[in-house]
């Protein structure tokens, strides 16, 4: 029993020393948290943040198609006067410009281009022009080419200009009428000219002809 006791006892005293040298310990103090980084985004910020987080910017505004302005025609109102028709055409600048800014945004060669109504002048017997019946848009086109033979190129040339062409809205296009597009291709001191119908033409593209049997086919339109 004596024994016993002096057991536990001596396990008491290590106990103790354990405890007293357990505070006399220093611990460590603790390590502060880092300081949140604040992350400023400018318009030159990358668009990937750390963590393989993503920026969703707004898509760029595309530019604003081109607009056209609808040609106005120069017509007097009809009087009781008996009035008799003449073939006539009247030139459309305002059209024409247009047409020439398309071509060149389309990366054509073009030299020259241009717009113009034809219809019918009702002249009076004096010889003055009562009013103008516009009946259809006819166009003029002139480009400038490096070879009059080789006709891939200058199929596809002519492919792209119907389609800027096309585009016209028709409601700026005086004349209910499909007009004629004429064409003048220039190479050096070498010039071929020929002209069709812009339905024509449209029908071709429709059927799937392009580069040279659309070129050949153009020189060669239904009567």
């Amino acid at each position: 029993m004596t024994r016993k006791r002096l057991l536990i006892a001596l396990a008491l005293l290590l106990g103790a020393a354990f405890l007293a040298l357990f505070a006399a310990q220093t611990l460590p103090a603790p390590t502060p948290l880092a300081t949140p980084k604040l992350i400023t985004l400018t318009a030159a910020a990358s668009p990937t943040l750390p963590g393989g987080l993503r920026i969703m910017t707004a898509t760029p505004t595309p530019p604003a198609p081109f607009a056209f302005e609808i040609p106005t025609l120069e017509e007097p109102a009809p009087s009781q006067d008996a009035c008799g028709f003449q073939w006539a055409s009247q030139p459309l600048p305002e059209l024409s410009a247009a047409v020439q800014s398309l071509l060149q945004k389309a990366s054509l060669p073009v030299e020259a281009a241009s717009a113009e109504a034809y219809g019918e002048n009702c002249l009076y017997a004096n010889g003055e022009v009562a009013y103008f019946a516009a009946m259809q848009t006819d166009y003029h086109l002139t480009l400038q080419v490096q070879s009059l033979q080789d006709e891939q190129t200058l199929g596809d040339l002519l492919y792209t200009a119907i389609q800027v062409l096309r585009q016209i809205p028709p409601q700026v296009t005086p004349g209910e009428n499909p007009g004629l597009i004429s064409v003048t291709l220039q190479a050096g001191q070498e010039t071929q000219h020929f002209q069709f119908k812009e339905d024509f033409a449209a029908r071709l593209q429709e059927e799937g002809q392009s580069g040279a049997a659309f070129y050949q086919a153009l020189q060669n339109p239904p009567p």
